[in-house]
């Protein structure tokens, strides 16, 4: 297959992570995602057999609020920019029901004021509510 620019396959690489993160960050790219030489791929199923490493650059995020259902579906986080908080994105991926428990308990421990509404720098984004 034709792979797009985004996107670059490799052949198999025989080493460790810690010595192929640095290489990646050298040529800035986003990450590696390696699995077991003895595994396969499992259309919808998540194994400890492949692993995502990022190795982007990092971003600290306040949570500006949350979209609910039972007891919530993802996190809405921003950044501040000066005094205005800027919304920066809808957090749900590896926000499993485990996870998510785990996090309500802890916002409601949390005391909240009240934002009236992200900033948005694209077009299309909502603010948090």
């Amino acid at each position: 297959k034709k792979c797009t620019p985004l996107i670059g396959l490799s052949d198999t690489l025989d080493t460790t992570p810690a010595e192929l993160i640095p290489l990646v960050k050298e040529f800035g790219f986003e990450g590696i995602v390696a699995k077991r030489r003895d595994s396969c791929y499992e259309s919808g199923k998540r194994s400890g057999a492949w692993l995502k490493y990022k190795v982007n650059k990092v971003q600290a995020f306040v949570i500006g609020g949350y979209t609910p259902d039972n007891p919530l579906d993802a996190l809405i986080v921003g950044y501040y920019e000066g005094d205005k908080l800027m919304f920066a994105s809808k957090v749900r991926n590896g926000f499993v029901p485990r996870l998510r428990r785990e996090v309500w308990a802890k916002l409601n421990t949390c005391r909240w004021t009240l934002v009236l509404s992200l900033t948005c720098r694209r077009r299309n984004a909502r603010s948090g509510r």
